[in-house]
């Protein structure tokens, strides 16, 4: 009787653990960690759901500590990068940790962690404020391995770091995504041409659209001063391509890019270089070609191309006003500036009609 009252009590108490609700003080660790579990906003965080988590990204949410974190007991591997921690003391607490983003903070040492309780973790300390590493030479119960040790930054002094900077099209125009820090208030742009935009670099992934959204492969530059880091854009493209048959897709990318991958929906494509073979199936139909490119090991972009799509007023999109332009091209109507026959003919059948219309219309409803 005794034996089955204990197990009922530890049932209880284990149970009742798991089914605790987590508050978190920092309510953007909060709507973090919701996002990671895809629990809607009115949903609570439970520490049954926690447990679950052994990645956890907590990366540019501006923390300043990291109280918080108790609550990932069985976390492996955690990024706190670009953030504004000055004190790791609670991560020492954490046994179940190999792997910590440290990069981007206002770190002066890092010395709580030789007293972990993890038996080894691979610690990026890049580009914060740290001189003396010497406590992590001498024996100690974890084994650590540091990166950035080299990549410290001086306070006041100015610094501009970009971690990623890389373009993608589709037909409703071109962006560019960046991820960089700067400890300098000033201005910071994106530019192609001679257009430009102001952006903030303060640690976390944006999205901006490229200034102009050009329509040939251009050059995008993220500057300041005399400082900057580039990419190409590739714009999406129409081609036409009769069924069976085979053509060359230019890219336009200079000779140091490659490109990595190519995928297309219904034909097939090779690479070759900075260019595509692309060959048609026997049936002629729309298509997408999606590709990336890179310089050297770094992603530089990605984009689509597109086989026969009905773009038939030219402008980069394809909806009910393609409709209206068959329409107008049946009726003897004046047509936009950029109006395309080889669209128009939608079913490839030599000539501009009804058919077309419905071939049209149906495309979009399935879309």
């Amino acid at each position: 009787m005794k034996k089955i009252v204990i197990y009922t009590v530890l049932f209880l108490t284990t149970n009742t653990c798991l089914a605790q609700k987590i508050t978190f003080a920092s309510g953007l660790i909060e709507e973090r960690v919701k996002d990671i579990l895809d629990l809607s906003e009115g949903e609570d965080v439970m520490q049954i759901h926690v447990d679950t988590m052994s990645v956890v990204d907590l990366s540019g949410l501006a923390l300043e500590d990291l109280n918080d974190i108790l609550w990932f007991k069985n976390v492996r591997e955690l990024d706190l990068s670009y953030n504004n921690i000055t004190d790791i003391a609670p991560l020492r607490l954490i046994d179940s940790l190999h792997m910590l983003n440290l990069s981007g903070n206002q770190l002066d040492n890092i010395d709580q962690l030789l007293f972990s309780r993890s038996d080894s973790i691979n610690v990026n300390v890049t580009n914060n404020y740290i001189f003396d590493f010497s406590s992590f030479f001498r024996p100690s119960h974890c084994l650590f391995t540091l990166t950035g040790m080299g990549q410290q930054l001086v306070r006041d002094a100015p610094s501009f770091i970009i971690s990623e900077f890389y373009s993608s099209a589709d037909e409703k125009g071109c962006v560019v995504e960046y991820r960089g820090y700067s400890n300098i208030a000033k201005s910071f742009f994106v530019q192609c041409g001679t257009e430009k935009s102001p952006i903030t670099l303060n640690g976390e992934s944006q999205t901006i659209a490229v200034p102009g959204n050009p329509k040939t492969t251009s050059m995008v530059c993220l500057t300041y001063g005399e400082q900057s880091v580039t990419t190409y854009v590739v714009p999406s493209v129409d081609y036409s391509v009769d069924a069976g048959k085979t053509i060359i897709l230019e890219t336009g990318l200079p000779e140091d890019y490659r490109l990595s991958y190519a995928y297309a929906i219904k034909g097939t494509v090779e690479i070759e270089g900075t260019t595509m073979k692309y060959t048609a199936p026997e049936t002629a139909v729309s298509d997408i070609i999606h590709f990336t490119y890179y310089e050297g090991q770094v992603l530089k972009g990605s984009s689509y191309f597109y086989i026969n799509r009905s773009d038939v007023n030219g402008d980069g999109y394809v909806d009910v006003k393609d409709i209206v332009e068959i329409v107008n091209a049946i009726a003897g109507k004046p047509l936009s500036e950029k109006y395309n026959e080889n669209a128009a003919d939608v079913n490839k059948d030599g000539k501009i009609d009804i058919a077309d219309i419905i071939m049209l219309a149906k495309s979009l409803i399935t879309e």
